[in-house]
């Protein structure tokens, strides 16, 4: 039989058999009932006589009347040595489950079963409340639209465009630059180019007078440099004003790090309380179960009693 106990406790007791010592008995309780089973049964007695002789021979005997209460007897016995081998084979069995199911307990499973009310992420320690803190964070550009008025960020926007654009413009691989490069070399210069039917020669003149072209180029230099130096102040206020934010929004979340650890530390120290107590349970509960003895019912004590002394005859 392997049937399923709701209360596998009720097979043991403080004193009584060792797993060991209730299978030894089970199976010598087999054995008696093996020996019942191999019983031979016959009702017929068989007898021979031949014509010349009379005289009739037995050769064998079947049950006597008498015999047949024993018989009885002896098959109540055997039931009742297979109930005493079903009642020890399953209270070892349900010793092996209890063993079974500690072992596999696990400490999140026993938090449940005996602290219910305990919140397994805190575990009941004492926490503070630490929201964490918003990112205030802005880069330079994010801060100019959320804190500039339109004015202020329309002159943001456009030097921000002024110097990238004169600043390409009067590069030395800029377009203006290309070009005052090409009239101050070409000009009052000529080249000649042979045709099948004719020679051309270009004359080359500067469309704009060179002092001209240099005057406005030193222009746009003084206007780029005054631009730049306008954009650099309003970067460095910005640069200013999103630094303080850095820097507040780093005290803020310093603070929330330090408690958080503070939170995290007291949880650590209930998680470490509890898991203790978890340990010694466990270690205590297994060598409990290692030392139930297997009870012998009123109803089975008889049938003990008669395996042990048949086996003390032997």
């Amino acid at each position: 039989m392997n049937i399923k106990f709701d209360n596998c406790e009720k097979f043991f007791g403080t004193s009584g058999y060792t797993s060991t010592s209730a299978n030894y008995i089970a199976n010598k309780a087999k054995e008696m009932v093996e020996g019942i089973n191999a019983d031979s049964i016959d009702f017929i007695t068989t007898k021979v006589s031949s014509l010349n002789n009379s005289t009739e021979m037995i050769l064998s005997r079947g049950l006597k009347e008498s015999q047949l209460n024993t018989l009885i007897e002896r098959q109540i016995i055997a039931s009742k040595l297979n109930g005493l081998i079903s009642w020890m084979r399953e209270a070892i069995r349900a010793k092996e489950t209890l063993l079974s199911q500690c072992e596999r307990t696990n400490f999140n499973t026993w938090m449940k079963e005996n602290y219910p009310d305990v919140d397994l992420n805190t575990f009941g320690a004492d926490i503070i409340e630490n929201p964490e803190p918003d990112d205030i964070t802005m880069t330079a550009d994010e801060w100019a639209m959320n804190n500039m008025s339109i004015k202020e960020i329309n002159e943001y926007l456009f030097l921000l465009a002024a110097c990238s654009k004169i600043g390409k413009f009067i590069h030395p691989n800029g377009e203006y630059s290309r070009a005052r490069a090409t009239a101050l070399q070409k000009h009052g210069t000529s080249s000649v180019k042979d045709y099948q039917s004719s020679t051309v020669i270009y004359n080359y003149e500067s469309s704009i007078p060179a002092d001209v072209i240099e005057k406005k180029f030193f222009e746009m230099q003084e206007l780029h440099r005054e631009y730049q130096k306008r954009l650099n102040s309003i970067k460095f206020n910005i640069d200013n004003e999103v630094q303080k934010l850095n820097d507040q929004y780093t005290v803020m979340l310093d603070k929330y790090n330090e408690i958080e650890s503070m939170n995290n530390a007291n949880i650590s120290k209930k998680h470490a309380e509890y898991k203790t107590l978890f340990n010694t349970w466990k270690m205590q509960r297994l060598e409990e179960l290692r030392k139930l003895k297997i009870i012998i019912p009123n109803e089975l004590k008889e049938i003990v009693d008669l395996v042990n002394n048949v086996q003390n005859q032997k």
